[in-house]
């Protein structure tokens, strides 16, 4: 019996560890880590483009989903002019997505040295006592110098709500680096270890949503006839891609219309006078969606009926007498089915949330208290051959 619990940890050595480090490896093929450095300025009420600089280091790591998609999240300590024009330290985490062109549009090809790709995501901003979300969208240029060793150099811009850190409008802070990135896996750019290359003319599509609705959702609202008295139309356009069954993204514009329905408090009159504003607003953001419905059917296909929740970013605009814009987060469920070989019928439910200043609302409960409930039916078009759906 003594020899026998003496074996157990040989036996874990012998067996369980390799495997263990077996499977890390097997998921560390795709994955890289990142560091670069770089200079930055400032754009906000008091300063212009080249008014003041700064610099700022930038430690990464992130995930190849596919040879066209990569997941990243950055870590980022900026030194930067703040609204007074003096020098502030500014600390960003944020996550993006990458979309590699070259490999997108002629395919993957593993003697290709260099790529293109264009980035877009969302984070968080700490500074001069002000904590916000940010926007980060731009460009990187890669070079191979080895096999597992990549230059690059980005040139990208980060975007402040209105309001952040004493600024009466939206705040930029456009920035350039140059850096270095490492495949931690030697074989994390071979065609046998990578997935599915697809290309430009597969699994991309564009939608048409109509016959929707959006209602203005804030705290103060008391009942569920007066949500109903908000509903108003809405219309959206989407351009999005099919990465693989489970995982598509998507850019859209959603808007047309929405109601402002407010019980307004009078001197003159015992109760609340009841006011109505129509007004004209836009909500234009980036989604990542995932296929739930594969998460249980584990098909190497969409599904006939396909339910994806997703989570993205982007910016609630006003556009009519009063001209506004906020920073939103999106969320929802899309669901999606295939009726032939290019066309599907999809229904978007979605909630953009932003912040309680937005249209004017007077119940201010929060930095995030106000938002658009917005439903659609819609058609998608498929362009070109897809890998992802097969007609049954």
């Amino acid at each position: 019996m003594i020899m026998i619990r003496r074996l157990v940890p040989l036996l874990f050595l012998l067996i369980i560890f390799p495997l263990t480090l077996s499977a890390q490896r097997a998921f560390l093929e795709n994955t890289f880590v990142s560091v670069s450095a770089g200079v930055n300025t400032s754009v906000n009420d008091n300063l212009g483009l080249m008014d003041k600089m700064g610099g700022h280091l930038s430690l990464g790591v992130g995930y190849h989903l596919s040879n066209t998609i990569t997941f990243r999240g950055q870590l980022m300590p900026m030194l930067n002019a703040g609204p007074s024009g003096n020098s502030s330290l500014y600390l960003y985490a944020h996550v993006d997505m990458l979309w590699n062109v070259f490999s997108s549009l002629a395919g993957y090809n593993p003697n290709r040295t260099f790529s293109l790709s264009p980035f877009y995501g969302f984070g968080v901003v700490h500074g001069s006592g002000d904590n916000d979300f940010t926007i980060v969208a731009g460009l990187q240029a890669s070079q191979r110098v080895g096999t597992n060793t990549h230059l690059f150099g980005e040139i990208k811009a980060m975007c402040h709500p209105s309001e952040f850190d004493g600024n009466t409008s939206a705040s930029f802070a456009p920035m350039v680096s140059a850096g270095v990135c490492y495949n931690i896996n030697e074989n994390a750019y071979s065609n046998k270890n990578r997935p599915d290359n697809p290309t430009a003319s597969s699994d991309w599509w564009v939608g048409f949503g109509a016959l929707g609705f959006n209602s203005f959702q804030y705290r103060g609202i008391e009942s569920f006839g007066q949500r109903l008295r908000q509903v108003a139309p809405a219309a959206e356009v989407a351009f999005g891609k099919t990465i693989n069954p489970y995982w598509s993204g998507r850019v859209e514009i959603t808007g047309l219309q929405s109601r402002l329905v407010n019980m307004v408090e009078n001197d003159l009159k015992p109760e609340p006078v009841r006011t109505e504003e129509i007004f004209a607003f836009f909500n234009f953001h980036a989604d990542i969606m995932f296929n739930a419905s594969n998460l249980f059917l584990r098909q190497a296909y969409l599904p006939k009926v396909s339910v994806h929740p997703y989570l993205g970013a982007g910016l609630l605009v006003r556009t009519d007498y009063i001209s506004e814009k906020r920073f939103s987060i999106n969320g929802g469920l899309f669901t999606r089915f295939i009726v032939s070989a290019k066309s599907d019928l999809f229904f978007d439910l979605k909630y953009a949330l932003t912040e309680s200043r937005f249209a004017h609302v007077s119940y201010d409960q929060g930095r995030f208290s106000v938002g658009t409930l917005t439903g659609s039916i819609g058609y998608i078009y498929n362009l070109g051959t897809s890998r992802c759906r097969k007609i049954r």
